[in-house]
């Protein structure tokens, strides 16, 4: 997947599908709904103000409304995603939120989609945007990999749109630091998926250690325990946890020298074992 960030108001992006984040602003539950749209400019509100006053969205948390060609935006499709209580709003639904967007794509065969980037009140920028790539990312992983009759349904670009100013090297850590830590994710759980004759032991110790040789960000004394912990079988607490402490220090590092080296992105929807 290839992700991004851009500065750029939504009106003015050509997108398959932009997803813009909304949340329930009323203060109980017994009070009507009231939906307020966290995007930086006013177009998907204007765009979808007819629909959200007939009162059937009501903002739950991963509740979605989808709109064809609406009016003042050059996406094709607006997707509005909901995210709970305005006053219960983090992070963490952010990044629920944005797993919901890519899911939502997937299986309608949609390539491209464009995220705003929420702005509210106690949302911070960087943890925001990290949020938001962790959750594209991991949702848009597959692990149907030797099914007979799979199919790719990859989402192969999220563009996240966020407004300019002073915050833009914010927005960029966060989401560098998101996609790091959803890749690592995502290679993990490939890794886990790979059948046990075809991954071997032995495979599994090389496997990690070719690549992360060249690593600068990863000790040396690191590198030399991967093969020796993983052919090893925890039979002990102490052990268990030395090969998961070892392998939360690998896998980080590894996408970030990745990332740093330009070299193709992760894609954990094929054979490992053959690398």
């Amino acid at each position: 997947m290839n992700t991004k960030i851009l500065f750029a108001p939504s009106s003015d992006v050509e997108t398959e599908l932009l997803a813009v984040f909304a949340v329930d602003a009323s203060a109980n539950k017994a009070a009507k709904p009231e939906i307020r749209l966290l995007a930086s400019d006013e177009s998907a509100a204007r765009a979808a103000q007819t629909v959200l006053a007939g009162g059937e969205f009501k903002a739950e948390s991963c509740e979605t409304l989808l709109l064809h060609g609406p009016a003042g935006l050059k996406a094709k499709r607006l997707l509005i995603v909901g995210l709970g209580k305005a006053a219960k709003l983090t992070p963490h639904e952010v990044r629920k939120g944005a797993g919901t967007a890519v899911r939502f794509a997937k299986p309608r065969g949609l390539r491209e989609v464009a995220i705003a980037v929420p702005v509210a009140e106690g949302l911070d920028p960087e943890l925001t945007t990290r949020a938001l790539a962790e959750g594209a990312v991991i949702a848009d992983y597959d692990s149907d990999t030797y099914r007979s009759d799979r199919k790719d349904r990859r989402v192969e670009s999220v563009t996240l749109l966020a407004p300019g100013g002073a915050a833009e090297s914010t927005y960029k850590s966060g989401l560098n630091e998101g996609l790091i830590l959803a890749e690592s994710q995502n290679f993990a759980r490939a890794l886990a998926n790979e059948p046990a004759n075809l991954l071997t032991p032995l495979k599994m110790a090389d496997h990690p250690t070719t690549i992360v040789m060249n690593s600068p960000e990863i000790p040396g004394s690191t590198i030399a325990t991967i093969p020796a912990m993983i052919m090893r079988i925890p039979s002990t607490i102490d052990q268990l946890e030395a090969l998961f402490s070892t392998a939360s220090a690998i896998i980080p590092p590894l996408c970030l020298w990745r990332r740093q080296t330009q070299l193709p992105a992760l894609k954990p929807n094929r054979n490992i074992a053959d690398d």
